[in-house]
């Protein structure tokens, strides 16, 4: 049998052994003087001896971090391919989509001034042949709207700019002439919106700022307000309800531009927006989800492989994947989400190709 004295200092080791337990159950931090650990404490001694060592852990565990520098903005993710070529090399080039099929029209070829219609149809990864232009040109712009193609202005084989207004009909492989637009001009954009086609700027004997309308319905044009910023070789895409007027040039591509002005039809006004980072002329562009893709354009020193997107909503620029060909004098148009963009020139002024790249972003 113990003694009573004996008792008591047994009672006490097996106290200061429950309070180190105590102390590796809940994960706290032994002091740091490894002497003072080692030594048992008495019972009551447990709440000071652990509290301060497990609030350090956890006020160290809490305390925010330094943010992160804003990051430097990248490439953004996007994956070219290679479509079937088109079957006739052209540059300076018209292009747009009826019924899932892309019309590229006109331009410049080897031998001169071209009439083809070659029609892309992404399902079968196919090209077709359709009826040619009733007057070869380049250097015009096309629309699509329900079954038909739009195709206004360019350079016929004269060198004069041209007024007419060309509709085909995808159903009869016929084209038709329509009344002519008031301004005859190259070089020009164009965009179809809410019932009207819209001839957005070009060049004549000098740039213009000129902004017609065509009205389908009533096969009448008017005279809109004009674009702030007189040029040609410009982009022109529909992005939700406005008409996004991009790049270009006055006169020569030595003169390339960075402007980007926005058009709003119902209110008949223009407003400046966030220029494009790169000036640009002979140039394309096709939107995505609000989005617009400006492609290639040229320069004296060369051709553009640029993909630059432009985001109507926050009026911001982001880099996309560079097209793998640099060209100029080229097609984009979109279909499910996927831009193809088609021929132009792999060299400054006069040069061709059969190209048609695919981006999916």
């Amino acid at each position: 049998m113990l003694s009573r004295r004996a008792l008591l200092q047994h009672l006490s080791m097996l106290a200061g052994l429950t309070a180190l337990a105590g102390c590796s159950l809940f994960g706290e931090s032994p002091t740091s003087n490894p002497s003072a650990a080692a030594k048992p404490s008495p019972a009551r001694a447990t709440p000071t001896v652990t509290r301060p060592a497990s609030t350090a852990v956890r006020q160290a565990a809490v305390t925010p971090s330094p943010a992160p520098a804003k990051p430097t903005p990248v490439v953004a993710p996007g994956a070219w391919s290679l479509g079937s070529p088109m079957p006739t090399p052209r540059s300076e080039v018209a292009g747009a989509v009826a019924n899932g099929r892309i019309y590229i029209l006109g331009g410049l070829r080897p031998n001169g001034v071209s009439s083809d219609n070659e029609v892309y149809d992404p399902a079968t990864n196919s090209w077709q042949k359709r009826a040619p232009l009733l007057e070869p040109l380049h250097h015009a712009a096309a629309a699509g709207a329900a079954n038909a193609i739009y195709l206004i202005g360019g350079y016929k084989q004269t060198g004069q700019p041209s007024a007419e207004c060309w509709r085909y009909s995808t159903a009869n492989d016929k084209w038709e002439r329509l009344k002519p637009m008031p301004t005859p001009r190259a070089a020009l954009g164009m965009a179809f919106f809410a019932g009207k086609l819209y001839a957005i700027g070009g060049i004549q004997q000098q740039d213009l700022p000129t902004v017609e309308a065509y009205n389908l319905s009533s096969d009448r044009w008017e005279s809109l307000a004009p674009m702030p910023t007189p040029r040609d070789h410009l982009a022109i895409a529909v992005a939700r309800t406005n008409i996004v007027a991009v790049g270009g040039r006055v006169g020569s591509f030595v003169r390339n531009l960075p402007v980007n002005e926005v058009y709003f039809p119902a209110e008949d006004r223009w407003q400046p927006a966030s220029p494009m980072p790169t000036p640009r002329s002979g140039i394309a562009a096709a939107v995505v989800r609000d989005q617009v893709y400006v492609f290639g354009g040229e320069q004296p020193s060369g051709s553009f492989n640029q993909n630059e997107i432009y985001n109507v909503e926050s009026n911001t620029w982001r880099s996309g994947r560079p097209m793998q060909i640099s060209r100029h004098g080229l097609a984009a148009v979109a279909i499910d989400n996927r831009i193809y963009v088609i021929g132009g020139g792999t060299q400054p002024g006069a040069s061709f190709s059969q190209v048609n790249e695919i981006y999916q972003g």
